[in-house]
């Protein structure tokens, strides 16, 4: 009975499953729906675990590190990254342009949903309010009366009320900090654990910091699930790369050898030769233009 049972379970689980672990698909379908359930998971019990995370009350040097380290994945961290690399692997600098193009789809895609979603943050203590494009919350005005506003009102006489208190879902900088460890997590294989890290430590930070917190958790888990999905095509398929080298054969120089296969080339030796960056840059454009 119990191996009938099993049987009828995969039969119909099977299928399912075969989607997100085909071979193309299995490292970005996988963690993404892993992420997805996880927010589903935390969502019934996001006032809860806000009260819970306030009540630990974090302060002296570990608050003023955990308000600095949120900033992972803003524009000052992207710039940091880029310029080390331009130190350590001049050859690789060119790859910053898939990071600074997933890094600004992913800002772009979180306003756009935040926007869409409209959910009040922590502060306004209402973490079942959804409120969609057409929906209004009351927002405290400047006399101190109510003024209903929808989500996406950032212009006319009372923009200035909304000051993203209805843009709790999804978190950008759970987003930001994504993207900038899937492309860290691409290019450096070896810093996975701490690029995972550190998407965590920005999450627990839009939780814990604030009097009330910026955001609920699920908030966050939908921050990270966004930030992966939109960043993962943009650098393994190095669109950053490639835009550039589109730009520059229609606009400069039609008959310009584009910079992405000599990029490619030189990458596949550096994997070949264990990370050396010995070689000259004769063996990387003949590779190219072999290809």
């Amino acid at each position: 009975m119990a191996h009938l049972a099993s049987a009828a379970i995969l039969t119909v689980v099977s299928p399912v499953l075969a989607w997100p672990t085909a071979r193309g698909r299995r490292h970005w379908a996988v963690p993404a729906i892993l992420i997805s359930l996880a927010g589903l998971v935390l969502a019934p019990f996001d006032s809860d675990l806000v009260r819970w995370a306030h009540s630990l009350r974090p302060g002296g040097d570990l608050r003023r590190e955990l308000h600095a380290w949120q900033q992972y994945g803003a524009i000052g961290s992207l710039v940091f990254v880029a310029g080390a690399m331009a130190l350590l692997e001049p050859r690789r600098v060119r790859r910053c342009l898939d990071l600074f193009l997933a890094a600004g789809f992913t800002s772009l895609a979180c306003l756009a949903l935040k926007m869409l979603v409209g959910r009040p943050r922590p502060s306004l203590g209402n973490p079942e309010a959804f409120l969609g494009p057409l929906g209004v919350y009351p927002i405290e005005g400047s006399d101190g009366k109510p003024v209903l506003m929808h989500a996406w009102e950032v212009w006319g006489p009372n923009a200035g009320l909304l000051k993203s208190q209805l843009w709790s879902f999804p978190s950008s900088h759970t987003g930001a900090a994504m993207a900038l460890s899937v492309f860290l997590i691409v290019t450096y294989p070896r810093l996975r654990p701490l690029a995972v890290f550190m998407v965590a430590l920005v999450a627990l930070s839009r939780v814990l910091l604030g009097e009330t917190g910026a955001h609920w958790p699920s908030d966050v888990v939908a921050g990270a699930a966004l930030g992966f999905l939109v960043s993962y095509p943009v650098v393994t398929r190095s669109w950053g790369v490639r835009l550039l080298d589109r730009l520059w054969l229609v606009l400069v120089d039609r008959s310009a050898m584009p910079a992405l296969p000599a990029l490619e080339a030189y990458e596949r030796y550096r994997a070949r030769s264990r990370g050396s960056i010995t070689a000259p840059a004769s063996v990387f454009v003949s590779a190219a233009t072999e290809r």
